[in-house]
C-alpha cells in the first residue's frame, strides 16, 4: 500500500521533470542577458544542431542534458536550469560564472 502511494506521488513529478529534460527541444528563441553581454540561444534544429548567438557571432554548440557546450574553445558553456528557470555561464572548468534569467519567445518559421 506504501509502495503504490508513494509511486502516485512521484508520477506527477517525472512527468514535470522529462518535460523539462526538453525545455530545450522546443521550438523557443532564448534572449539572456548576461553582464558580458546578451546570448541567444536559437531552437535546436530538426538535426538535433543548435546555434548559440555569442558577441555578435553565431557559434555551433552540443546539447548534453541542460547544457550547451560549444563547438570551439574559448565560448561559454551554458546550463539550463529548468526548475529555477534560468541559465548559467560556466566557464571552462564548469564553475559558475554568472546566472541570469533570460527570455522565452516562440520561434517564427520562414
Amino acid at each position: 500500500m506504501m509502495k503504490a502511494y508513494f509511486t502516485a506521488l512521484l508520477a506527477p513529478s517525472a512527468v514535470v521533470l522529462s518535460s523539462y529534460g526538453c525545455a530545450l527541444a522546443n521550438s523557443s528563441t532564448y534572449i539572456c542577458k548576461f553582464e558580458t553581454g546578451v546570448v541567444v540561444i536559437d531552437p535546436v534544429g530538426p538535426d538535433g544542431a543548435i546555434t548559440v548567438e555569442v558577441a555578435g557571432q553565431r557559434r555551433p554548440y552540443a546539447l548534453d542534458d541542460e547544457k550547451l557546450v560549444p563547438h570551439e574553445a574559448g565560448l561559454p558553456t551554458l546550463l539550463f536550469q529548468p526548475g529555477l528557470k534560468r541559465w548559467k555561464r560556466l566557464n571552462e572548468n564548469g564553475e559558475t560564472i554568472e546566472i541570469t534569467i533570460c527570455k522565452s519567445i516562440a520561434a517564427t518559421t520562414h
